[in-house]
């Protein structure tokens, strides 16, 4: 009988959200960037974030102890493919990551704008409009198949800047050395905010597609079962867009 209630009662968890963390391995590691806020950026030295929150909570969930370590964005790639770290985010999902990636879930959505400085706008509306004109985005961020063809091309004159230097772009901006930039439209605004540049630098519109940026796991790291981990992830994190606390922790961000 006691073995009989022990099944029912093991029948009415969900399977697909608490787990042993032995069940996996002691501690995850993961790397990401310090510098893409509201998603993931310091404040007195600490990691904090969206996505640094959300990953915190669904690890708790799942029962895995994680620990994230900030890196500039070509070395957490570089790390993840070698399986020197257990995963990173977020990263946008491409063919050439697949081959070492096992993407777990999206965490946020990026949409990449066009910024001008107030003044010198310019006629945007497709990428032909942009022939000619010199372009700065980050050197790791990939924006499009055709913006990324176009500049291969020589028809865009790219003024490429490592990992998201904002303080660099707004330099270039104003000295009149780019006609334009390239970010995501939320953390474009948030420095330009924090730098008191909201009303001097403005976006003109979207270049690409809105994207999903994942959690992604490495398929050669020394993690055990990393197709189970990844679909304790990918429930996990759906559960918490569904029931609410993504938007909790979005906003004690945003607001």
């Amino acid at each position: 009988m006691k073995r009989i209630v022990m099944i029912v009662l093991s029948l009415l968890i969900p399977l697909n959200v608490y787990c042993q963390a032995e069940e996996f391995d002691n501690k995850l590691v993961l790397g990401t960037v310090d510098d893409f806020p509201p998603f993931f950026y310091k404040v007195d030295g600490k990691l904090t974030g969206i996505d640094i929150d959300v990953l915190n909570e669904a690890a708790k969930r799942i029962g895995v102890a994680i620990k994230i370590k900030a890196y500039p964005w070509k070395r957490v790639m570089k790390l993840v493919e070698k399986g020197t770290i257990d995963g990173g985010f977020a990263a946008f999902k491409t063919k050439e990551r697949e081959e070492f990636c096992l993407y777990a879930e999206i965490l946020h959505f990026e949409e990449f704008q066009l910024f001008v400085r107030k003044g010198n706008e310019l006629r945007y509306s497709d990428i032909s409009e942009l022939y000619g004109k010199t372009i700065g985005k980050d050197r790791w961020v990939f924006v499009g198949d055709e913006f990324e063809k176009t500049a291969k091309e020589g028809e865009i004159r790219l003024e490429e800047i490592s990992d998201l230097n904002i303080p660099n772009m707004r330099k270039l901006l104003n000295a009149g050395r780019l006609d334009a930039a390239i970010g995501d439209l939320g953390v474009m605004m948030y420095y330009f905010k924090s730098l008191g540049m909201e009303k001097d630098i403005v976006p003109i519109g979207p270049v690409g597609k809105k994207k999903g940026a994942y959690l992604i796991l490495s398929k050669v790291s020394s993690l055990r079962d990393k197709i189970g981990l990844q679909n304790k992830f990918r429930a996990v994190l759906q559960q918490i867009k569904e029931d609410g606390t993504y938007q909790g922790i979005f906003e004690r961000h945003t607001k």
